[in-house]
């Protein structure tokens, strides 16, 4: 299946990391972009957010790749607390207020974090209908890692919100069965 090959790429999303300089919302001093890939097969370049609060091991690393033992997967990259709706948070690798078309975000990397801190990574693209597919498992670290569609482009915190919240009770299903 073609969508499944072009999601599996996003999982490797960290490692095709380049150093770029821009101002952006949650950033540190360090910035860094990646190329996400369209289930059309477009490359898509953006900006990942930076947690700066997250302390790194090394000084001359960001956090998510340098993170202190113990951290939870995800870490160095920030939860958005404006997404918070029954005890779900999303956060965000990618910066969701980057426009990539004329209508806004159209696609991004992002992540859960369930009631009980533990974390899921999300792929999210706009698409016109409603797809999902598992990309990696629930494995020791996470509850596993997931692609889907959203309905609406993000132009603002509250539009990301709102997509959380369609795609809450399809995160709360899987996290209710890798609780089981």
């Amino acid at each position: 299946m073609r969508a499944s090959k072009v999601i599996l790429s996003l999982s490797v999303l960290i490692l095709n990391c380049q150093n770029i300089a821009t101002q952006q919302l949650y950033k540190s001093s360090d910035d860094w972009q990646t190329t996400l890939v369209r289930t059309s097969g477009e490359e898509v370049t953006k900006r990942m957010l930076l947690d700066p609060d997250a302390k790194s091991t090394d000084t001359s690393k960001p956090a998510f790749i340098s993170p202190p033992p113990g951290s939870k997967p995800y870490y160095g990259f920030p939860l958005i607390k404006e997404t918070t709706t029954d005890g779900f948070t999303m956060g965000s690798i990618t910066d969701f207020l980057e426009k990539d078309s004329d209508e806004g975000c159209t696609i991004g990397d992002a992540f859960i974090e369930g009631p009980d801190g533990n974390r899921a990574g999300i792929t999210w693209e706009v698409g016109k209908e409603f797809l999902f597919t598992t990309i990696i498992e629930p494995d020791s670290d996470r509850w596993g890692v997931y692609f889907i569609t959203v309905r609406k482009a993000v132009n603002s915190v509250a539009d990301f919100k709102n997509n959380f919240k369609l795609m809450l009770p399809k995160i709360k299903q899987l996290y209710q069965q890798t609780r089981q």
